[in-house]
C-alpha cells in the first residue's frame, strides 16, 4: 500500500510521483517487491560535455541568478562572492562583462567592478532578470543613472520574475547561476531493519521568501525557517528538495544548463548517487529480495551484495563531496549514515 506524508526528510528509494512536495513512501508487498515501480523516469548512465552560457541572452540569466545569491551593490563598487579557487568562474565573468578585478580574502574570492562604466553594463545585463528585492532597492539607492523610478511591485509584475511556468524556468540559466552561489548538495544514508534510507538533498537558504517559494513552486520540495547561525538574528527562508522525485527534476535541469563554479564536480557525485541508487532499486524488483536482511545491524551487512556493495563502497570512499556555500570555508561532503 502507497502512503503520502507531508514534508518530513526520509525517503524511500526512488519511486515517488513526479511534481509533488510531499514524500511518497514505498512498502513492500508480500512478496518483497516495490509496488510503484513506475512513477519516475530513470536518468542517463551518460553526462552531457560541459557547456557554458551560448550567447549573450544566456550569460545575462546566469549573471542575475548569481547576484540574487550572492552579490553586492555598493555606491561605488559592486560585485559577487566566490568561492576560494573558482577563479575560472571569475576569468569567465570578467570576459563577458568586460570589466572587473579579483580579491582573495580568507576563503572568499570576490569579484568586485569599480569603473563606472563597468558598473552601467553589470546591472543592465541583469536588469528584469533579478529577482531580489534587496538588490532592486540598492539599484534605486545608489545607481540613478539608470533612472529607475518604478516600484518594486510595478517590477516584478513588467517583467513576470516569478513566473512558475516550468518550460520558461527550464530555459533560463538563472536557477544554475543561483545556485552557483548558494547551493548545497547534500547526501545522507540511514539503515533500518527492512530497508535502506537514502537522503539525498538539493539545499539553498536566502534572505529572501519569494526566491524560495519560487524555487519550490517550479520544482517541488519543501521550504522552512532558519536563524543565522553566527548571530541568530536574522531569519532566512530555506529550500530543501526532500524527495527523489524531485532530486530527479534537479538532475534534469542541470543535465542541460549547466553550473560553471566547483560546485558542478559535487553535482557530479550527488548526480551519481542517485544514479547507484536507481540501479539498486532496479536489481531489487528484479531479483525480488528485500535491500537490507532482517538481520542487519549496520550499513556493512547487506543482502544482494553485488550492487549494494557498489553502492555501499560509493558513498564510504566519497568523502570529498562538499557542501560549499559562499563566504564560508569549503567543510567535508554533507554525508551522514547511522543504523537503528
Amino acid at each position: 500500500m502507497l502512503r503520502s506524508k507531508s514534508a518530513g526528510n526520509k525517503l524511500k528509494k526512488f519511486f515517488f510521483k513526479f511534481g509533488t512536495s510531499e514524500t511518497l513512501r514505498d512498502k513492500f508487498n508480500n512478496t518483497n517487491t516495490i509496488t510503484n515501480r513506475n512513477s519516475i523516469s530513470p536518468i542517463s548512465a551518460h553526462n552531457h560535455l560541459h557547456f557554458k552560457p551560448r550567447n549573450r541572452s544566456e550569460f545575462n540569466q546566469y549573471l542575475a541568478g548569481i547576484v540574487d545569491a550572492s552579490g553586492f551593490i555598493e555606491e561605488n563598487k559592486l560585485g559577487l562572492f566566490l568561492d576560494k579557487g573558482d577563479y575560472s568562474l571569475a576569468s569567465l565573468l570578467k570576459q563577458y562583462i568586460g570589466y572587473g578585478y579579483i580579491i582573495e580574502i580568507n576563503d572568499s574570492l570576490i569579484f568586485n567592478i569599480s569603473n563606472r562604466e563597468g558598473i552601467r553594463v553589470f546591472i543592465e545585463s541583469i536588469y528584469g532578470e533579478f529577482k531580489s528585492e534587496n538588490i532592486y532597492n540598492k539599484i534605486k539607492e545608489h545607481h540613478h543613472f539608470l533612472t529607475v523610478d518604478i516600484s518594486w511591485d510595478l517590477y516584478r509584475l513588467n517583467y513576470n520574475i516569478f513566473d512558475t511556468n516550468i518550460e520558461s524556468f527550464k530555459n533560463s540559466l538563472w536557477f544554475a547561476g543561483f545556485s552557483d552561489g548558494k547551493a548545497m548538495f547534500s547526501l545522507r544514508t540511514k539503515v533500518e531493519t527492512d530497508r535502506l534510507e537514502i537522503y539525498l538533498n538539493y539545499e539553498v537558504c536566502h534572505i529572501s521568501g519569494d526566491i524560495v517559494h519560487y524555487i519550490k513552486g517550479c520544482l517541488g520540495g519543501t521550504t522552512y525557517f532558519k536563524k543565522d547561525e553566527g548571530t541568530y538574528l536574522i531569519t532566512y527562508s530555506c529550500y530543501n528538495s526532500i524527495n527523489f522525485s524531485t532530486a530527479n527534476a534537479i538532475i534534469s535541469y542541470f543535465d542541460n544548463r549547466h553550473l560553471l563554479s566547483k560546485k558542478y564536480l559535487d553535482f557530479l557525485k550527488w548526480r551519481k548517487a542517485y544514479e547507484i541508487s536507481q540501479v539498486v532499486t532496479y536489481k531489487l524488483n528484479k531479483l525480488n529480495k528485500n535491500l537490507i536482511s532482517h538481520n542487519t545491524s549496520s550499513l556493512t551487512s547487506c543482502s544482494l551484495i553485488s550492487n549494494k556493495s557498489n553502492y555501499l563502497s560509493f558513498i564510504a570512499t566519497n568523502n570529498s563531496l562538499s557542501s560549499r556555500a559562499t563566504n564560508k570555508s569549503v567543510s567535508p561532503i554533507r554525508h551522514y549514515s547511522s543504523s537503528s
